[in-house]
């Protein structure tokens, strides 16, 4: 026994040096990252109804950690800060200003302390409200929008604990605001022993849920939504700042206002509340109101049986939309009902506010759900229903008197051909409509080619269905229409943008080929232009293309491979010719996300970002060959790296985020093209979320086989490179809760492979603090350092 254990001391030795004590101070990545990460964002801009003017706004781009680290409750799948009566951790904007297109002149919007909210335009484009949050609560400021003087309108009362928090009315002089009860009390403290244990039944009949993060719990969760999100309506008026309460406490969700101003449509939700599942599938009543708080008419009452519990089936809820051309008049969409011989079509009708006679008039009818519905300028609808069986999308041109014409008939995932979208005209009322100019509909579109997108502008003639190309991308920059400028689309504004240079906006005229550049989209980004951009296409082992984007540094010396990392999230495809469609164009601009794996071209290392790992399946049965269509995908995109002389075949690792943190560990498990590969907030064990994953419709006890073959979980025997994962400690995503990453690493070690797990405090599905940022990319670059080498220097040997 004492020879067996002085055996031993060595291998013991080894382990400890192959797995040191998890850091406790945070890292920062190499200063030629640091320094990309920290810069400032580039501005958003948000352009008034009528292209007028605009707002530049600049996001913060890095939270401090210390915002994260506030205290927030978890009620029913939201996060709030019970101190202000808002989201939890939100990014706030740091410099606003506002551009005339017709001056250029700019003025800076002096912002009030706080965090800023997103700008929200009046309808007729003359004022802009955003929100504050302060030490004390929400306020609500509203600017003008030729002065950029703004003042404040409410201090802080404001709830957006679900909701933006303030809207419109279409006349654009007053707004309706979601009010904390004046003189509100806390809520009691929780008892220090509950009045009882927590119960749960289940009654017979089947009742699937997917798997949900901060549901309500008990009574005092209970309690604790109750106060949180209920909240008061009120009018305050522009001019006079006059607050006006019409609609007293309660749980309000979606609250439109109709087109005149004067009637609403008001959702809020019933009690009780329900335990399993997230606030947005609780029991809700609609109603309709006039704007003084009178209840006119109870439109319906939804249970939960009606919300589908598939993620990712189409919407089957009854939905309800203010006709924009009629003064207040509800269109209501019903999803289909029953079975067999007593099915019924699903239905599109309206009725016309004060809603006391006559009921719903129906327009037209549908043999599948309403997925879209959209108004147009001459009175028409388009109507799009999906047909899941075949995976289609449908869309129809309705009359108002019930006639109607197929327009298209396209498979969900096509691009190749795809006719594009209606072009929005905003009303003075605020509402949109699809813009029609000579009987002909305009569509802008992207264009998808094999060689990249090139967006269009195109007219549709309404009674031949003959399409007009007017307008299309040339392709040498990345160009689409953002507006039309003159009714007849001899005027445009597109915006324009380049590899290295963020998008700037301009005037075209069509007649004269003229342009007027009317916005500054920022300083070209300096940080990727010593990088060469390339966009290619290859072709799978079964022939199905594939398309990916490689970035190699310029200062590569002729001939020499590099290290590869390969960046992809897999998506599900109905067949294998629209899986090989291409999509993305060669010349957008590229600003890495923070937490990008593109910032280790900084460092010299090749990446290919974007490579397509599609799985094409049927959609009963969307995983039977996940891991077979993962492997097709993966060593295509290796050997494309390889056979361009890009890549060392020994040094590629492979990377992703979510459903790509899954695909990582899957290839690691069942193939040996990968040195080491990095997880972010993945999921791999598929019988934690027994009712489906990703476009899995099967039941764990349905699928017991495709569950267990396709979890990485059940194969950590196999997975002998090494594994960085990462999760944040507070993931709301339902398949990606943090004991994911947590039980592989485990899995792994028990099995004797290499793995480091590094769990990030206060961080969600989506890395947001500055530390975390600075930390994860330090252990990315460590990692590529350790298990491929420098990228200027050998590979390591193989341990």
């Amino acid at each position: 026994m004492c020879q067996a254990f002085w055996r031993v001391i060595p291998a013991l030795f080894i382990i400890a040096l192959e797995s040191p004590a998890q850091p406790t101070r945070w890292k920062q990545p190499p200063p030629r990252i640091l320094e990309a990460v920290e810069a400032a964002a580039t501005p958003e801009v948000l352009r008034s109804p009528r292209s007028a003017r605009f707002l530049m706004a600049r996001w913060e781009r890095l939270l401090p950690l210390e915002r994260l680290a506030r205290p927030y409750l978890g009620l029913a799948g939201n996060r709030i800060d019970p101190k202000t009566y808002s989201r939890h951790a939100g990014y706030g904007i740091e410099e606003l200003r506002i551009r005339e297109r017709a001056t250029l002149r700019e003025r800076v919007v002096k912002l009030p302390k706080g965090l800023v909210g997103q700008p929200v335009w009046s309808g007729d484009g003359r004022r802009f409200a955003f929100s504050v949050v302060t030490q004390r609560g929400v306020e609500l400021w509203v600017g003008d929008a030729r002065t950029a003087a703004v003042k404040r309108m409410l201090g802080p009362r404001l709830c957006t604990t679900r909701y933006r928090g303030f809207g419109w009315n279409p006349d654009g002089d007053r707004l309706v605001v979601r009010l904390v009860p004046e003189n509100r009390r806390r809520p009691a403290k929780r008892p220090a022993i509950p009045p009882g244990p927590n119960v749960q039944q289940a009654a017979g009949g089947a009742s699937p849920v997917y798997t949900y993060s901060d549901l309500l719990r008990d009574d005092h969760d209970d309690a604790l939504f109750r106060h949180y999100m209920g909240h008061e309506l009120a009018w305050i008026d522009i001019a006079t700042g006059k607050l006006t309460v019409f609609g007293k406490e309660a749980v309000y969700n979606r609250v439109t206002m109709s087109p005149d101003g004067r009637h609403l449509c008001v959702q809020r939700t019933k009690e009780p509340f329900l335990r399993d599942v997230p606030s947005f599938r609780f029991m809700e009543e609609i109603e309709g109101w006039r704007d003084d708080g009178t209840v006119l008419k109870k439109l319906h009452a939804r249970q939960m049986n009606e919300f589908p519990w598939r993620m990712k089936q189409p919407q089957t809820l009854p939905h309800y939309y203010w006709d924009p051309l009629q003064p207040a008049t509800l269109v209501w969409t019903a999803p289909p009902s029953g079975t067999g011989a007593g099915r019924r079509q699903a239905v599109l009708a309206s009725w016309k506010a004060p809603f006391r006679s006559g009921g719903w008039k129906p327009i037209t009818h549908t043999d599948h759900p309403i997925v879209g519905l959209q108004f147009l300028v001459t009175g028409e609808l388009l109507v799009a229903e999906y047909d899941s069986k075949r995976r289609h999308n449908v869309t129809w041109l309705v009359e108002r008197g019930g006639a109607r014409r197929k327009l298209w008939d396209l498979p969900y995932d096509q691009w190749y051909g795809h006719p594009g979208y209606g072009m929005f005209l905003r009303l003075q009322s605020g509402f949109s409509v699809l813009r029609v100019h000579d009987g002909k509909l305009w569509l802008r579109g992207r264009g998808a080619t094999p060689k990249g997108d090139r967006p269009f502008l195109d007219r549709l003639d309404l009674k031949t269905l003959e399409s007009e190309r007017v307008w299309q991308c040339s392709g040498e920059r990345y160009e689409e229409v953002t507006d039309l400028l003159a009714a007849d689309g001899s005027k445009l504004l597109i915006s324009s943008e380049t590899p290295i240079r963020p998008a700037d906006w301009y005037e075209l005229d069509l007649k004269t080929g003229k342009r007027r550049r009317v916005t500054s989209g920022g300083d070209p980004s300096p940080y990727l232009a010593d990088v060469d951009k390339t966009f290619v296409t290859y072709a799978r082992k079964d022939g199905v293309p594939l398309s990916a984007t490689l970035y190699v540094p310029k200062r590569r010396p002729k001939g020499k491979r590099l290290p590869l990392i390969v960046w992809a999230y897999p998506q599900q495809y109905n067949s294998k010719k629209t899986a090989g469609e291409v999509v993305g164009s060669p010349h957008e601009w590229v600003r890495p996300s923070a937490e990008s794996i593109l910032w280790l071209t900084r460092l010299g290392y090749a990446v290919m970002d974007e490579a397509a790992i599609p799985v094409v399946s049927d959609l009963e049965r969307a995983n039977d060959r996940l891991v077979e269509e993962f492997v097709l995908g993966a060593k295509a995109a290796v050997e494309e790296a390889v056979r361009r002389g890009i890549a060392d075949r020994d040094r590629v690792m492979i990377a992703g985020h979510s459903y790509g943190g899954f695909m990582v560990a899957t290839l690691l498990a069942h193939t040996n093209l990968f040195r080491a590969g990095i997880s972010r907030s993945g999921f791999f064990n598929t019988t934690l979320v027994p009712f489906g994953f990703q476009d899995e419709r099967r039941t764990l006890w349905k699928a017991r086989d495709v569950y267990v073959r396709s979890s990485p979980f059940m194969h950590a025997d196999k997975i002998d490179e090494p594994l960085l994962l990462m999760h944040g400690e507070k993931d709301e995503n339902g398949n990606c809760f943090p004991i994911q990453s947590e039980r592989l690493f485990h899995a792994i070690k028990g099995c004797g492979g290499r793995a480091r797990l590094v769990m990030l405090p206060f961080e969600g599905h989506a890395y947001r603090g500055k530390e975390t940022i600075h930390h994860v990319l330090a252990e990315t670059a460590a990692w590529c350092e350790r298990w491929l080498g420098p990228a200027d220097g050998p590979a390591p040997k193989r341990r």
